[in-house]
């Protein structure tokens, strides 16, 4: 009886575990995509502006960083924006292309850094974040 309890209750933790990636994406957002926008661009004019919600498992896509970006359950906003913005990369001259503020779906709303590139209008990772904001 108790082996079968101990199983029952394994199975449910596993399960639990294994689609907990399905339901940490259904919670609406705390921020909304107007409140992003307006925090990373300052009220700046740039010629395309895009957001994605994105989870802390996907972040390393973004930051190319491979450390723990927090809770799996934690989110956040990447707003990616065309034209000269963000922080010039160090030994360079040219100007960005493209730039990514990253700004965590919590308040208050604050900007936990950027990422820029010098070529393509896009950053490359782009197509490989799944919006949660959508979903």
């Amino acid at each position: 009886m108790r082996r079968s309890i101990a199983v029952t209750i394994c199975g449910a933790l596993l399960i639990a575990a294994a689609t907990s990636p399905l339901w940490v994406g259904r919670r609406p957002s705390i921020l909304s995509q107007s409140e992003v926008i307006s925090a990373a661009t300052d009220k700046g004019s740039y010629p395309s502006v895009e957001t994605k919600l994105i989870s802390s498992q996907q972040l390393h896509l973004v930051t190319q960083s491979r450390s723990n970006s927090g809770m799996p359950w934690d989110r956040f906003w990447i707003v990616a924006v065309s034209g000269d913005y963000g922080v010039l990369g160090s030994g360079t001259n040219s100007k960005n292309t493209w730039g990514v503020a990253v700004i965590p779906d919590k308040r208050p709303i604050t900007i936990d850094g950027y990422v820029s590139g010098t070529v393509g209008a896009q950053p490359p990772f782009w197509n490989e974040l799944t919006d949660l904001s959508s979903s």
